[in-house]
C-alpha cells in the first residue's frame, strides 16, 4: 500500500520520469519513510553519502558552505526554488561516491522516502534500463541545477 501512495505522489517527479509502473514499485517496495522533526538533522556534511532521498511532505533548508542555505519543498508547492526544483537531495553522492557536499535539516514536520544507494544498485543490476532512466534524469536535473547557479552568480 505504501508503495502504490507515493508511485501516485510522485508519477511526474523529474527524478523517476520514464521507469515504468513495474519499476516503480521496485524503487518504492526497497526503500524507506522517515519522518523528521522541525531542525531535525536529515544528512551530515562530511558523511558518507549512502542513500537518496525524496520529499513525501514538508521542507528542508539545505546549509552549503560559507552560510548559504536553501529551502525546497515538493515541486508541486508555489513555494519551491528554482534551483532545487525536483523534489530530491543527496543524488550527487550517488554519482560521484563522494562525502556529503552540505547540511540537510527538516523545516517543520518532514517526511521523506530514503532509497539506500546499496538497493539503489541492486536495482540497477537487475534492470538496466533502470540505471540509464535514473542516472539520465540526474544528469539533467545537476546540469540545469547548475545552469541556474551560473545565472544566479552572474548578477
Amino acid at each position: 500500500m505504501f508503495a502504490v501512495e507515493l508511485m501516485a505522489q510522485f508519477e511526474t517527479s523529474p527524478l523517476l520520469v520514464g521507469l515504468t509502473e513495474d519499476q516503480l514499485e521496485t524503487f518504492f517496495a526497497v526503500g524507506e519513510e522517515i519522518k523528521f522533526g522541525d531542525g531535525d538533522q536529515i544528512i551530515q556534511k562530511g558523511s558518507p553519502g549512502d542513500a537518496l532521498y525524496l520529499i513525501v511532505g514538508g521542507r528542508v533548508r539545505i546549509a552549503l558552505a560559507d552560510g548559504v542555505e536553501v529551502e525546497t519543498t515538493l515541486s508541486s508547492e508555489d513555494t519551491l526554488q528554482e534551483q532545487y526544483a525536483g523534489d530530491f537531495f543527496g543524488e550527487m553522492s550517488i554519482v560521484d561516491f563522494e562525502m556529503r557536499s552540505a547540511d540537510v535539516y527538516a523545516v517543520g514536520e518532514t517526511r521523506v522516502y530514503r532509497m539506500p544507494r546499496e538497493k539503489l544498485f541492486e536495482m540497477f543490476a537487475k534492470d538496466i534500463d533502470v540505471q540509464v532512466v535514473l542516472l539520465s534524469n540526474i544528469a539533467r536535473i545537476l546540469a540545469r541545477r547548475l545552469r541556474t547557479t551560473n545565472q544566479h552568480l552572474k548578477k
